[in-house]
């Protein structure tokens, strides 16, 4: 049931659609992990991120954001305007259409919020206001940004460029990946700052695919194995980008240049564990340059 995690610090987090407990953190202090219930939010918590002053969630049920300094103790910043904040614990793909929170960033200068078709944004942390209204067809789950702040939002059917400057966003569109009777669901976008490419994945004929004009889409390509039915979470650490997929040979892919460039079999065996399915999420941390993924 989880759905992200975080490290701030010596602190670890994560978030859950157990509509029980959505928060969990563990500390040096602890001897195993501490559920924080789920008075934040009541049906799950989507994504948990810091950018070193403030620690931000997003979510649904009770609040769609809320926000702390420690990480232990919270204060939810209540409903978004025009979203269902229903107790529904699913985290699917249809429920983030159906009014709950998708994702979360910072872009380097100021907190970026997606949710369903609707572009929140603030420069705390704590109050939020409505940017930007995307077309109702094609919702996005992903906010794929670059070191200069500006932001990407990718759909099948709509996609959009938002330059920043002077803590808000001027949006103008860019080209989208066509549909066609064999049509899927974009999941993931990253941008990935070496290669100056844009990275979707998703389900169908979206399995991954990147473009580096905003206007003209490829496969990217491997010779080892495919891309499955889906291909999942993607993030990058700028020189590349991790993603996952539902093929044995392509558990854990490595992509740059628009070509796969590393991957983990299935079930690998790390520390005297054994791994099983496909990783859950990805997270870099910039400061000890390291991955951490939660399998």
């Amino acid at each position: 049931n989880l759905n992200d995690f975080y490290i701030v610090e010596k602190l670890k987090m994560v978030g859950t659609h157990d509509g029980n407990n959505t928060m969990y953190y563990y500390s040096d202090d602890t001897s195993s992990w501490v559920s924080l219930g789920n008075s934040i939010f009541s049906a799950f918590c989507r994504k948990i991120l810091s950018n070193g002053s403030i620690i931000v969630a997003v979510g649904r049920g009770t609040n769609h954001t809320a926000w702390s300094i420690d990480g232990i103790n919270w204060n939810g910043s209540g409903s978004l305007s025009g979203l269902s904040n229903s107790n529904a614990n699913s985290s699917s793909y249809n429920d983030y259409n159906s009014g709950g929170v998708n994702d979360v960033i910072w872009n380097g200068y100021i907190w970026v919020l997606l949710a369903s078709n609707r572009v929140f944004i603030s420069t705390d942390g704590k109050q939020w206001s409505y940017n930007y209204v995307l077309s109702a067809n094609g919702s996005i789950i992903d906010i794929a940004y670059k070191p200069n702040g500006d932001v990407l939002l990718s759909s099948h059917h709509n996609s959009v460029y938002g330059t920043y400057a002077n803590s808000t966003f001027t949006w103008s569109s860019f080209g989208s990946i066509t549909t066609n009777s064999n049509h899927g669901n974009i999941i993931g976008a990253a941008w990935n700052d070496y290669d100056s490419t844009l990275y979707l994945n998703g389900n169908a004929q979206y399995r991954m695919n990147y473009t580096t004009d905003l206007s003209t889409y490829y496969g990217v390509t491997s010779n080892v194995g495919h891309f499955g039915n889906n291909t999942f979470i993607i993030a990058s650490n700028n020189e590349y980008v991790l993603t996952s997929s539902d093929d044995s040979s392509n558990y854990l892919i490595k992509v740059q240049n628009g070509a796969v460039i590393g991957r983990v079999d299935a079930n690998p065996n790390v520390g005297g564990y054994t791994l099983g399915s496909r990783p859950i999420d990805y997270y870099w941390d910039d400061e000890n340059s390291l991955w951490y993924i939660l399998w």
